[in-house]
């Protein structure tokens, strides 16, 4: 008997003239592409999961287009014009800023290793010195995730770096910010606009939150701590 004629909780993909299964395999689908079939096959069928199956598919594809296309939708790192765009100061000077020793620390800092709690997503991407996986899947897809990781990262320090050569002096947290202890997630949606703050007093303005790095060292002190963050001017 075939694998094919059962399926544990519902008929869904059974009673299909071509299973989800056939067709992923038979165009060699990667993981989030396949999980978009299985959820658009099943929505409307009596143990589908209706809309609930529509917004994980559109999560799922807006995954797709940030990992595979990141370069296409998303700003690239940030340069000394973008740098005055920011408001970091035009007279900062940029000559001094360690471009290969923070190159070398973002690449430390990302890390694709095998994952340890998955059996089908068999790769993920650690943060820092920890184990905590920020994300899981495919090799490919977390070596993209780790690039866009590392570029935010080093946008961070360009901005942060920026900031500290215009002035020595962080300023005081002022009334709007929220602090932020640290989590797994952004505390907001993706396509919002916030300032955040840094353990050192360094602010940066991100337009895809989702990149930046919100969880908090196990080093009390380390300065590329987020602690707070507003909505942008912009925004608000």
């Amino acid at each position: 008997m075939s694998a094919l004629n059962t399926q544990i909780g519902g008929s869904h993909y059974k009673d299909c003239a071509i299973q989800p299964i056939q067709y992923i395999e038979a165009n060699k689908l990667q993981f989030l592409e396949g999980c978009v079939v299985k959820r658009v096959t099943r929505h409307d069928k009596p143990t589908g999961k209706g809309l609930q199956d529509i917004n994980k598919a559109i999560h799922e594809l807006e995954l797709i287009r940030e990992v595979r296309y990141g370069k296409q939708t998303q700003p690239q790192p940030a340069t000394p014009a973008r740098a005055e765009e920011l408001q970091v100061g035009r007279g900062a000077q940029q000559s001094d800023y360690p471009h290969e020793e923070m190159d070398s620390v973002a690449k430390d800092r990302y890390r694709v290793t095998p994952s340890s709690g998955a059996t089908f997503l068999s790769y993920a991407v650690k943060a820092g010195d920890g184990d905590q996986e920020i994300y899981r899947g495919r090799k490919s897809d977390c070596e993209a995730v780790a690039r866009r990781l590392r570029g935010a990262f080093l946008d961070g320090g360009f901005v942060a770096h920026s900031i500290v050569a215009a002035s020595a002096h962080p300023q005081p947290i002022d009334d709007g910010w929220i602090e932020w202890g640290g989590g797994d997630q952004a505390p907001v949606p993706p396509d919002s606009h916030v300032v955040v703050l840094y353990r050192d007093g360094a602010k940066a303005l991100a337009k895809a939150p989702q990149w930046l790095a919100w969880t908090h060292s196990k080093d009390a002190k380390d300065t590329n701590d987020i602690i707070a963050y507003r909505p942008a001017k912009e925004q608000a």
